[in-house]
C-alpha cells in the first residue's frame, strides 16, 4: 500500500481526506498559493520539524480548515474535508494545465 492511500485511509477516520498535488517544486507550490488566495484563504498557523523536512500550514476557508503539508520542500499533500480539498486541487491542477509545457518539467529535473 503506497503511503498516499495510507495516509488517505487514516484522514478518513476523521472525517477528513488527503490528496497529493501532482509534480513537484515551484510551480506547483505558486499554483497552490493562486487558488488559496482565490478562496480568500487566511494562513493561521504554521509548524514542522526545524530542518523543513516537513512543514505544515493550516489555513481557514470560511469556516473549514485546510491543511499544506510540504516533505522536503517538493512534494505538498493537502488535507481537509472532501468539498474543500477537491475544490483546492481542482484548482491546482487547472493552473498547471495552463503552464507552458517546459515549465513544470524543467523544475522537476533540478
Amino acid at each position: 500500500m503506497s503511503y498516499a492511500r495510507l495516509r488517505s485511509a487514516f484522514a478518513s477516520i476523521i472525517g477528513w481526506r488527503y490528496r497529493e498535488l501532482p509534480g513537484m517544486g515551484g510551480a506547483v507550490r505558486q499554483a497552490l498559493d493562486e487558488t488559496l488566495s482565490d478562496l480568500q484563504a487566511r494562513k493561521y498557523k504554521e509548524c514542522g520539524t526545524p530542518c523543513y523536512e516537513l512543514n505544515n500550514e493550516y489555513y481557514r476557508i470560511g469556516k473549514r480548515t485546510l491543511k499544506v503539508s510540504t516533505e522536503d520542500e517538493m512534494e505538498i499533500g493537502i488535507w481537509g474535508s472532501k468539498e474543500l480539498l477537491e475544490q483546492v486541487y481542482g484548482g491546482v491542477v487547472r493552473r498547471l494545465s495552463n503552464l507552458p509545457s517546459g515549465v513544470g518539467a524543467a523544475e522537476q529535473t533540478e
